[in-house]
């Protein structure tokens, strides 16, 4: 299974970073604690640099205008690649972005997502984003293109709410994303290595929740593909 880095190809005048991805989110409930400088590169060709951050309730890019107006990314499918700080977002062609890690020669792809528990139960990310509760009153966003408007729903906030990472992890094959979260599923594209995988999954205690832990499987598995 060939993987080639797209990030790796778009910024070539760039010097050459390994990324890795945050074991646990703030609970402001976006990937960044503010908005970050990024760049972001659209399949025409464009470029245009903006303070970014990405909500992990909506699964949306978020940019901030230079009125501070907070806005979303109108067309993801038209944007090839966001590079924030040092890290890479790439469109997942389903209306979120994944960042690209790399891991030593090998590359995986994470959708970061909080889910939101609500006296025990969990809370529809799609009614609630956690605006009042979680990002300091994020409430009308508009579009990068500035056509239409929408709402954040707020949560009650006389009500306890627990976060919970609820991340996707992903490989690109043949072009495509595919998800994996077990040992037996990520053997599946290592054909013929699907026991030394397993073994390897058991013998380090990998946990599929900790993007630490998919680091370092997804590695061993690059190099078993290179035998």
């Amino acid at each position: 299974m060939k993987l080639v880095r797209l990030s790796t190809l778009l910024f070539l005048l760039l010097l050459p970073i390994t990324l890795f991805g945050q074991e646990f989110f703030l609970s402001n409930g976006f990937v960044f604690p503010d908005f970050k400088l990024g760049t972001v590169v659209f399949n025409n060709g464009s470029v245009v640099a903006a303070p970014l951050n990405y909500s992990c309730f909506k699964n949306e890019m978020i940019f901030k205008n230079q009125d501070s107006t907070v806005m979303t990314l109108a067309d993801p499918s038209a944007i090839k690649v966001i590079k924030i700080g040092e890290r890479f977002f790439v469109y997942s062609g389903t209306g979120a972005f994944y960042e690209e890690i790399l891991v030593g020669d090998a590359i995986y792809y994470i959708q970061w997502r909080l889910k939101q528990v609500l006296e025990g139960r969990e809370v529809d990310n799609e009614s609630y984003t956690g605006a009042s509760a979680l990002s300091g009153g994020l409430a009308n966003v508009g579009y990068l293109n500035g056509q239409g408007t929408g709402n954040y729903a707020n949560l009650r906030m006389d009500m306890q709410y627990d976060v919970k990472s609820d991340n996707l992890y992903f490989l690109k094959v043949k072009n495509r994303f595919r998800s994996f979260n077990s040992a037996k599923t990520l053997g599946k594209f290592y054909k013929g290595n699907e026991l030394e995988i397993e073994n390897f999954a058991k013998a380090q205690n990998i946990d599929f929740t900790k993007p630490s832990d998919i680091g370092r499987i997804v590695e061993f598995c690059s190099k078993l593909e290179k035998k």
